[in-house]
């Protein structure tokens, strides 16, 4: 499963040429950012936590009176978020290092942590080499993890802890405990959180790739929900970046 922070050990390596020019420039995307932007201000529809957006990049700024509840997820044009499918390479780890950086907590289901743990500790005590990786590798082990789970008793990651409430009261709590954001790194808890309505924003990172059959980021969603475009960023690799607001 291709979830938020989880992505391959092994970078693609950045060369050649790309001879298929995107359907809309990075100037262009990144103009419709600043005016969803605009409007959302206009209209009244403002973060839970206040932010700058810029270069693809959302910035939290500090002092604010809740955590927002932030869902980020790789995903392919189909809709898989299986972590077998995607494009992952120095640059999407870069910026994944720089959200991590800016939350203060990160949320995950039993399998994704076990993914998680299984991979990133043993990098920070052996690095690969590859800057990127390395630095990603760092971050995670640093951030504090909230794990949902009905059948773990023991973590053995220092920086996580076994959530010891049910998933609304928990993310209620922890959205008061916290002024920067709470991400949210597993399909399950992003998929309920938004059936819950306790989801603030949502950050994809959609990869040009059309995996077939595999996990679906959505299901189950009572009704639709329509969400504001507040920042964007285009890949080298071909990845698009979109962070809604709900």
């Amino acid at each position: 499963m291709m979830h938020c922070f989880e992505v391959a050990r092994t970078v693609t390596p950045q060369g050649g040429t790309n001879n298929e020019s995107p359907a809309y420039s990075l100037n262009q995307l990144h103009e419709w950012s600043a005016f969803a932007t605009n409007q959302a201000t206009v209209l009244g529809q403002s973060s839970p936590s206040s932010e700058i957006a810029c270069n693809g990049n959302t910035h939290y700024e500090e002092g604010n009176s809740m955590a927002t509840i932030l869902g980020a997820m790789n995903m392919t044009l189909d809709g898989n978020c299986d972590h077998t499918a995607g494009v992952p390479d120095e640059e999407l780890h870069e910026h994944f290092s720089q959200l991590l950086r800016t939350v203060d907590a990160v949320a995950y289901g039993r399998k994704t942590y076990q993914l998680m743990e299984a991979a990133w500790p043993a990098i920070v005590q052996a690095p690969t080499g590859n800057t990127a990786i390395d630095e990603f590798a760092v971050v995670m082990e640093a951030v504090p993890k909230v794990v949902f789970s009905h059948t773990l008793t023991l973590l053995n990651w220092p920086s996580a802890r076994l959530a010891t409430k049910s998933l609304e009261e928990e993310i209620r709590a922890l959205k008061q405990q916290h002024s920067r954001p709470v991400c949210v790194g597993s399909p399950g808890l992003i998929n309920t959180l938004i059936q819950m309505q306790l989801l603030d924003e949502l950050q994809l990172c959609i990869h040009p790739v059309i995996a077939g059959d595999g996990m679906r980021l959505f299901h189950d969603q009572p009704a639709p929900r329509k969400m504001l475009l507040i920042d964007s960023r285009v890949f080298k690799s071909g990845i698009v970046m979109l962070h809604y607001r709900f």
